[in-house]
């Protein structure tokens, strides 16, 4: 038997299962134990299974799961939400980042009467057909071509996006030529395939291009939403997009998307011509009792944000000083309590500079293969995220993972 998992391949090898999690620590089904890096994608930023989101979503589990009606912990929850997004000031949720992207999509076009969306090379915007495209390799890197990330699906959506350059001024060329038919620019205030701290003044660029343009701004924040800030990225880098989506971290552990926007953007829901959003798991109870538990935290505890950043820096520059130390060829990016391993010593602007830098996938699968056999668990996407459940044990640990990894892709390479 196959079982298909979301990274879209069949799995067979049991290996690759996890049983349990607790803290910063995953089991697999052997009982093998391991510190986690990938920390369900960047969600459990106060840990698994923290013990006041269990309380809170099994008690909502006890008095109902499923109402198909409002809640009043939706209300709760925006309430507590809301100073953090302002001006973002109306909300939709769904159960998904992905739902919540392509809400974004069809609530821009609808308020535009404009229908592409410019993204941007390198991104992540779930796995809806609308964008699951991505630059071809070989097009060119200040102008890219749109190419089919996925098969069955229909190239019509090439002609509905714009693929712009990441990190470059030449994206602020090509919105500008084609204003007109952008309904909205939509980009990853700080992309996981290239998490970076350095992107303040091209994001500013962004933000003046777009309004000077009449196109909207849109932020997705699944991943930097609750992680670099409470706010995100909107607030950890002091821009206000039109609309931003939020998930992950926002659902305390459990399913839950929020697409937020401004009053202006978001009047068009309830139009004369209205904009369709039904949901049957929507504001779930359960996942809004988990989220509003884990942002009340969140919220009540500012601090948990310096520290993550503070030992992710200090993680960051310990591996960082080995290679270099030692001539390997690799080094460590990130922002916030997001980071990266890049298998290779060279500078990166974006993806594909990244793509051209680093080894061939097996070589970089065999390095994943050593991190995990000394002890650490990393996803597919190769993040680190960091938790407040990570302790000093645990990156002592990782730290060393990481350093005999390194130290044995230099000698095979």
């Amino acid at each position: 038997m196959a079982v298909v998992l979301n990274e879209g391949y069949s799995c067979t090898n049991k290996e690759k299962y996890l049983s349990r999690a607790d803290g910063c620590r995953v089991w697999d089904l052997q009982g093998n134990s391991y510190v986690d890096m990938a920390m369900a994608g960047g969600s459990a930023i106060l840990g698994h299974a923290d013990k006041s989101i269990v309380e809170a979503a099994s008690s909502q589990f006890a008095a109902g799961s499923l109402f198909t009606s409002p809640s009043s912990l939706a209300h709760q929850f925006c309430e507590v939400i809301a100073p953090c997004l302002a001006p973002l000031s109306e909300f939709v949720f769904s159960s998904t980042g992905s739902e919540a992207t392509l809400r974004a999509i069809r609530i821009a076009r609808a308020a535009t009467g404009k229908e592409k969306i410019a993204i941007f090379s390198g991104c992540w915007h779930g796995s809806h057909d609308l964008l699951l495209v991505e630059d071809d390799p070989e097009s060119d890197q200040q102008n890219p071509t749109a190419m089919l990330k996925s098969a069955g699906t229909t190239r019509d959506v090439l002609n509905q996006v714009i693929v712009l350059p990441y990190n470059d001024p030449a994206a602020f060329t090509l919105i500008k030529e084609h204003a007109q038919e952008i309904a909205m620019v939509f980009v990853e205030p700080t992309q996981g395939s290239n998490p970076r701290g350095d992107i303040k003044d091209f994001l500013f660029g962004l933000r003046k291009v777009c309004t000077e343009n009449h196109v909207l701004l849109g932020f997705d924040e699944i991943i930097t939403g609750g992680r670099l800030a409470l706010g995100g990225g909107k607030t950890y880098f002091g821009i206000d997009p039109d609309i931003a989506t939020f998930g992950k971290i926002y659902g305390g552990g459990l399913p839950l998307g929020l697409t937020a926007g401004t009053t202006e953007v978001m009047s068009c829901i309830r139009s004369e011509n209205p904009v369709f959003l039904g949901g049957t798991f929507s504001a779930n109870p359960i996942s809004l009792a988990a989220g509003l538990c884990a942002i009340e935290q969140l919220s009540e505890r500012p601090e948990i944000y310096i520290e993550l950043s503070r030992r992710a820096s200090d993680f960051i520059a310990e591996i960082n000083d080995f290679a270099q130390a030692r001539g390997i060829n690799a080094h460590m990016m990130g922002v916030g309590s997001m980071f990266r391993l890049v298998l290779s010593s060279s500078t990166v602007s974006c993806r594909r500079e990244r793509d051209r830098v680093e080894p061939e996938i097996d070589i970089q699968s065999t390095f994943y293969s050593n991190l995990k056999e000394a002890g650490v668990w990393i996803g597919t996407n190769r993040i680190n995220f960091l938790s407040s459940s990570h302790d000093d044990a645990a990156l002592a640990l990782a730290h060393e993972a990481y350093k005999s990894s390194l130290l044995r892709f230099a000698a095979d390479n």
